[in-house]
């Protein structure tokens, strides 16, 4: 089910690059992932920093 929900969202994001838009369409006022983002949205970029740094870190540790 994650690989299709994956999938998914990235044909839609191909279709349409607009990430705000796509959000809006499935995100109600009030509703549970309004609820989730709101907590996500203030910390999402400073986790992806951290997790694309820990990646690349181990990326170069792997090389020859």
């Amino acid at each position: 089910m994650a690989n299709q929900v994956l999938l998914g969202s990235a044909l839609l994001t191909r279709e349409n690059p607009n990430l705000e838009q796509l959000r809006s369409f499935v995100t109600s006022k009030g509703g549970v992932t309004e609820a989730a983002l709101n907590i996500l949205q203030p910390q999402l970029p400073n986790l992806i920093e951290k997790a694309l740094n820990a990646a690349l870190n181990r990326l170069n540790e792997l090389k020859p």
